[in-house]
């Protein structure tokens, strides 16, 4: 019920809604400040620098290949991997500011957005990885349940330290949650616009808020969270379902610029396109092709819509799209095949 209940709210006040996600990215910015405070009073230079340097002994326990106290982190290429996992999400802050900066009241806003969102994110997920080990050895963090910066800061500051963190972490929470849930409708309700999609996606109500995209986004949600409950590992399956889902719009996003790039002779902007794409296809495979197989079951319904929208407009499909819709619609029956055998599980 709680995802129909955001969707009611951005439906019906939508200008309290953006101040609430405002809020949640505040509190998000002061625990981090909080946490850093602490960590820099009560940080042991000596125990910091041992987990980035260490010798050999330190680095295969670190691996979990070596000693009775070794934590499972994995290999190197594994730890690389999972830092480019939780990199993509930095790009929300990007793809925030973008979707929605046709309601700035200035242009040049965006561009600040963009880079302040970019900023922000990234400096919360480095100090929440790194500070806590100037306090604690990296077995001590590995060993720590979910999540874990609630009893790091309940250590340093007894008392006040864990409630105040989970606090913060759930106001965080339902900002986000607001944010991921006026996205996808400010972004079907674009496609709408473009006709992309039939013209009743882009219809506003009275506050000016798109209903048909925010009720769609409500029951994709509310699919999603049951989904979930037969998961083996619902926080995993969903970080990485998720990770999937986005990163290939972003992959197409970047190619469009490195295309941009090339056709306009401007070598700085190709480059960066490149780059891009390359990191978030590698992003994407590391993920696992399990996931990527899953993601493709989510756009066979969109392809009906669409087709629908392309004669409702008058407009033809073209052979390559009907190509594109064909193989994306076996991989997705070929996904839900190897889920029924086994191979793939959730």
């Amino acid at each position: 019920m709680r995802a129909w209940r955001f969707s009611h709210s951005v439906f019906c006040r939508r200008r309290c809604t953006y101040t609430f996600t405002v809020l949640g990215a505040i509190v998000s910015v002061e625990a981090m400040f909080w946490l850093s405070f602490p960590c820099r009073m009560r940080r042991r230079t000596s125990l910091f620098t041992a987990d980035f340097w260490g010798n050999v002994y330190d680095n295969a326990v670190a691996a979990g290949q070596y000693g009775p106290d070794a934590a499972p982190l994995g290999g190197v290429g594994t730890q690389i991997f999972n830092c480019m996992i939780i990199m993509m999400w930095c790009f929300v802050g990007i793809e925030g500011a973008s979707v929605v900066s046709s309601r700035a009241a200035r242009k040049t806003d965006v561009g600040k957005a963009t880079l302040i969102g970019f900023i922000c994110l990234m400096l919360i997920y480095v100090g929440a990885s790194v500070l806590p080990y100037g306090y604690m050895s990296s077995a001590e963090v590995a060993a720590l349940d979910y999540p874990a910066l609630v009893y790091v800061f309940s250590s340093m500051a007894p008392g006040w330290g864990g409630p105040f963190i989970s606090i913060a972490i759930i106001i965080s929470i339902l900002g986000s949650w607001l944010s991921f849930t006026i996205l996808p409708a400010e972004t079907t309700s674009e496609m709408a616009d473009y006709k992309l999609l039939p013209a009743s996606w882009g219809k506003l109500n009275s506050h000016n808020a798109p209903s048909m995209s925010l009720l769609i986004v409500g029951a994709c949600t509310q699919a999603f969270l049951i989904i979930l409950l037969f998961s083996a590992d619902a926080y995993d399956f969903a970080f990485s379902m998720c990770t999937v889902a986005i990163v290939i719009t972003w992959a197409f996003a970047a190619a469009y610029q490195a295309k941009w790039g090339v056709q306009n002779k401007n070598g700085v902007q190709a480059a960066i396109g490149f780059v891009a794409v390359a990191f978030q296809v590698i992003g994407v495979l590391f993920n696992g092709w399990s996931f990527l197989l899953l993601t493709c079951v989510g756009y066979i319904p969109g392809f009906f819509i669409y087709v629908k929208a392309r004669k409702d407009y008058g407009n033809a499909i073209t052979m390559g799209e009907k190509v594109c819709m064909g193989v994306i619609s076996a991989l997705g029956v070929l996904s839900l095949v190897l889920l029924a055998m086994g191979v793939i599980s959730i």
